[in-house]
């Protein structure tokens, strides 16, 4: 494996799903071959491109509640489709990474 590459698997959740404007909670688990990873830090940015209105973006980094779970807040400014990157380090060196989108729920 390259050294900084990407060894552990990111699954991101949110309360409430689908998430709605205003403010959400976003959980990532973190796993690498089955077993939990603990000690790292996890962060979370949502973007929404400019489409008739200005970009948004928001960034957070989650709290670690033990047992390959954190857990944090975000704000999302308004409904509509969000793409969202999850970046894991541990030890100053990337473990895992994630990109996706979510389709928040509100007006624009």
């Amino acid at each position: 494996m390259q050294a900084g590459a990407s060894t552990a698997d990111v699954d991101i959740t949110t309360v409430p799903s689908p998430p709605r404007q205003g403010v959400d909670t976003v959980r990532v688990t973190l796993t690498e071959n089955g077993a939990p990873v603990t000690g790292t830090i996890v962060s979370v940015t949502s973007f929404m491109p400019a489409m008739g209105m200005s970009a948004k973006r928001s960034a957070i980094t989650l709290s670690d509640r033990g047992d390959g779970h954190y857990e944090g807040q975000v704000t999302l400014e308004s409904g509509g489709a969000w793409q969202v990157n999850v970046l894991a380090q541990k030890n100053g060196r990337t473990i895992g990474a994630k990109q996706t989108s979510l389709n928040a729920e509100g007006g624009m």
